[in-house]
């Protein structure tokens, strides 16, 4: 039903967040940054399984890896 009501909100979503909401509200009301990458590996449609897991969650350790690796990305110097 809930998926339902955000698709008549957003008929052209593919994709939905629910587990960084948590982490969104935490964040936003202290004013701290954040950031997160998340491993997909099923489409919400009832027929999840977990052959996908440990590759979504490897691709999406490797985006973290590479995205805060960049040289300046943070505001101080590294160790």
């Amino acid at each position: 039903r809930f998926k339902r009501t955000l698709l008549e909100l957003e008929p052209e979503a593919i994709g939905g967040e629910m587990e960084g909401v948590g982490l969104y509200v935490a964040c936003a009301s202290e004013k701290v940054d954040w950031i997160m990458a998340k491993g997909i590996c099923d489409w919400a449609d009832g027929t999840k399984g977990d052959a996908y897991q440990s590759l979504a969650a490897r691709n999406s350790a490797l985006l973290l890896h590479r995205v805060l690796s960049r040289e300046g990305i943070f505001p101080w110097p590294a160790l």
